[in-house]
């Protein structure tokens, strides 16, 4: 099993859930369509998969993340920082900022 980018705290496990959230709102992708693009990266997701993750209510694990953040057309490498950050200003002060060429 790989592992849980949220560990094992499921305050954390929320915590990412929303920010997750946030980001895939943000690109204007509906939980069809992120579930969709996961599918064909070969996870085994659904609309239901995405909407526990985003939730808290299943742990997200690193390799999916990354994967995730791809799928939504987003570098996976300063958003994944973002995702477990706890400072709010930092999420909603860097979300336009990143530059998504990276």
């Amino acid at each position: 099993m790989g592992s849980n980018l949220s560990g094992l705290d499921e305050h954390d496990a929320l915590w990412v859930g929303r920010r997750l959230r946030q980001l895939r709102e943000r690109q204007g992708l509906s939980l069809s369509e992120v579930a969709t693009a996961m599918a064909d990266e070969g996870y085994r997701w659904t609309k239901v998969t995405l909407s526990r993750v985003e939730l808290g209510k299943r742990p997200l694990r690193l390799t999916e993340a990354k994967a995730v953040l791809e799928c939504m057309r987003l570098p996976w490498r300063p958003y994944v920082l973002l995702l477990l950050s706890d400072d709010p200003f930092e999420t909603t002060s860097h979300f336009g900022d990143v530059d998504e060429d990276e």
